[in-house]
């Protein structure tokens, strides 16, 4: 039994309380308004009094009072429904945003672990190029040794290379000297065995400088300060 009567926009009558609940759920899961009895959208949610529909439903309940005591029984059983439907939809809209929390808490925690495998890698990779470090310090350091151990070495080889050339200029200087007194020894006894005093023969001996080595006139004087005869008068 209608206890408010109205008219939407599209000319049906509801009672005021339905049509309003009608268009209250439709908001709330955003959808267009449409009349319940049409399934058809309407222009507008203005709902319109019939106020003598109102006042014949008034007079006929006050002759039927029964009617009106099930008729709010029947509201008050709605009302329940309603309320319970009410408490059902937000504990599935709770469990809704239960399984959205626990899914990005499980996400959450899935990134953890892929960031807890990447610094896992990554500590590896650490210390993975801490051992190549370490073992190319090593090497370093070896090839520093080495460096200098070669450094010395050749050190070594150049003062004995050196020590080794003064010796053979020693060795030249002695030879060739050697050589020219031989050779002055064999002017002298050619000159002696050829009837010359020694002092003729170092006198010859020294004319002839331009045909001999520098040496050799170094050796002439030499034998001449030591004790050459003195020139026959």
């Amino acid at each position: 039994i209608m206890k408010d009567p109205v008219s939407t926009v599209d000319g049906l009558v509801y009672d005021r309380e339905y049509i309003e609940k009608w268009f209250e759920r439709l908001q709330r899961k955003n959808k267009a308004l449409t009349s319940p009895a049409t399934g058809l959208e309407l222009a507008s949610k203005v709902l319109m009094p019939i106020i003598a529909l109102r006042r014949a439903v008034e007079a006929y309940l006050q002759h039927r009072p029964e009617l009106k005591l099930m008729a709010s029984e029947r509201r008050s059983a709605e009302k329940a429904g309603q309320l319970l439907l009410s408490d059902l939809q937000e504990t599935k809209t709770s469990a809704t945003d239960l399984q959205g929390e626990v899914g990005r808490l499980q996400a959450e925690v899935a990134g953890f672990r892929r960031e807890r495998d990447e610094n896992d890698e990554l500590r590896a990779q650490i210390k993975d190029l801490q051992t190549l470090s370490s073992s190319l310090s090593t090497a370093l350091a070896a090839a520093r040794s080495q460096n200098t151990a070669l450094s010395q070495s050749n050190e070594a080889c150049q003062a004995a290379l050196r020590r080794q050339a003064a010796r053979k200029r020693n060795y030249e200087q002695t030879l060739e000297i050697e050589l020219e007194s031989q050779w002055v020894e064999r002017e002298m006894m050619s000159l002696l065995l050829g009837g010359h005093s020694k002092h003729r023969c170092q006198r010859i001996l020294t004319e002839s400088a331009s045909t001999r080595p520098p040496q050799a006139c170094t050796v002439l004087l030499v034998d001449d300060a030591c004790g050459a005869e003195p020139p026959a008068l």
